[in-house]
């Protein structure tokens, strides 16, 4: 399930670059109000139209809006409920006015391959310990068979955490549009979390195979660190 936030600032509203990811410091206080503590859901970046990009961050202009997904309901009611409450709120040093809230009712998974795009970038990383018993991550890119494995085994976890059992058939195929990578000279960005970069990825593609860990997918997000922001995706019609 995912709500679609509505806001308003009649001066604009600044995101810095570097700050983003802590949109999901406000959402995680809105769950705990209501005794809720797993991150269990990921965020869109704050989108509009009326925008403009310097080197900093994003100025965004009215009408302004932010997805929340969840796979569990109650994480989305709260947050319905939260904003029905305060119909105004105070990020990166801005009041914003909130106008209204819209949920969307559940997506349902097609039969064949489901088009997808991304509302922000995927990153898909394995950790490793040097020999410094420093802890690094080795990123992985969509030419890579094994981003698409580590994106399988991923949500495989996630259906786990979320039911307590893993999913009956584990078929999963996911394809990156093969001619967006041709044409596009840079799909990848770098992605500022606590003052750590991440590599992530940005392009169209397919799914297809077991119903139940798309819907995962959708709902919850591709990839890692989806609590702070990142793989949030949307179904193309």
């Amino acid at each position: 399930m995912r709500i679609k936030i509505h806001i308003s600032c009649d001066d604009g509203f600044f995101v810095p670059f570097k700050k983003a990811y802590e949109t999901s410091f406000f959402i995680r206080d809105i769950l705990k109000s209501s005794g809720i503590t797993e991150p269990y859901f990921n965020f869109s970046p704050f989108r509009s139209m009326n925008r403009e990009i310097s080197d900093e961050g994003i100025l965004l202009k009215n009408p302004i809006v932010l997805y929340v997904t969840s796979p569990l309901e109650n994480y989305i009611k709260t947050i319905e409920n939260y904003f029905k409450e305060y119909n105004s709120i105070r990020l990166f040093e801005t009041d914003l006015k909130v106008e209204k809230t819209v949920i969307f009712p559940p997506f349902e998974v097609g039969d064949e391959e489901n088009k997808f795009k991304c509302l922000s970038p995927i990153t898909v990383y394995k950790k490793y310990v040097t020999k410094e018993n420093d802890e690094k991550e080795i990123f992985l890119n969509p030419h890579d068979s094994e981003f698409y494995n580590t994106i399988r085994t991923n949500l495989i976890e996630k259906f786990r955490r979320l039911y307590g059992r893993l999913p009956q058939k584990t078929n999963l195929y996911i394809q990156f549009d093969k001619n967006y990578l041709l044409k596009k000279r840079k799909i990848s960005k770098l992605v500022q979390i606590k003052g750590k970069k991440y590599k992530a990825w940005l392009s169209p593609f397919t799914m297809s195979g077991n119903k139940e860990i798309i819907q995962i997918a959708y709902e919850w997000g591709i990839g890692q660190l989806n609590s702070f922001g990142l793989g949030m995706i949307e179904i193309v019609r």
